[in-house]
């Protein structure tokens, strides 16, 4: 989604270059900008999304937590998901960057229909128990793009608001495991065993 504005970004270049080129009388501090700046802004480009891209290699690559140089907090929160998962789990992404998931949890993400069907629930609490029946496990949320799924889901200051719902079935339990900047991760447990719900998100 960034394109457009990099291809902006050069259209200035790209003129001045032409400029350059074309003038008989070259002027030589312009010459040397733009020249500088068609040299260097390439490789910093390169070298930032060479940096970037290399994580989610490595998690498909190894088909576990990557190792990941100058960690960014939203691959730190995924790491822990990727340890604490078990086969079988799922993960309800209220975010918008998902592939450092392992291959496992990527393949279960609930599609558009499944979050129809968990935004059609009554109440908050009927939402956390269909989640916890349908094998969700973990939710990532991203609570700068993803505020819906904060009212959504009854979340305030990181917990579950009582205020919000007639509050959570003794068995189960919410419960946020990572705060890292504005991504959090919560864990859902339950001591009864799961109902997976008809027509509902599918394993």
């Amino acid at each position: 989604f960034i394109l457009p504005v990099l291809l902006l970004i050069a259209l200035p270049a790209a003129r001045g270059a032409e400029y350059v080129m074309a003038a008989e009388k070259k002027p030589k501090l312009i010459s040397a900008i733009v020249w500088l700046a068609l040299v260097i802004l390439p490789v910093v480009l390169l070298y930032d999304g060479y940096k970037y891209y290399r994580g989610p290699i490595h998690v498909h690559r190894r088909l576990a937590v990557p190792s990941y140089e100058g960690q960014h907090p939203v691959v730190s929160a995924y790491q822990v998901v990727n340890q604490r998962a078990r086969p079988g789990e799922r993960v309800l992404p209220g975010i918008i960057y998902r592939y450092w998931l392992r291959p496992d949890l990527l393949l279960s993400l609930p599609s558009n229909q499944e979050w129809d069907q968990l935004y059609n629930q009554p109440h908050v609490e009927a939402r956390w128990v269909y989640l916890y029946d349908a094998g969700v496990r973990f939710l990532v949320l991203d609570e700068f793009t993803h505020t819906h799924l904060l009212k959504l889901l009854g979340i305030k200051n990181g917990r579950v608001d009582q205020a919000a719902m007639s509050g959570l079935p003794l068995w189960l339990q919410v419960k946020r495991v990572v705060k890292s900047h504005r991504w959090s991760v919560y864990e859902i447990s339950g001591s009864r065993p799961a109902v997976p719900p008809s027509g509902g998100l599918k394993r």
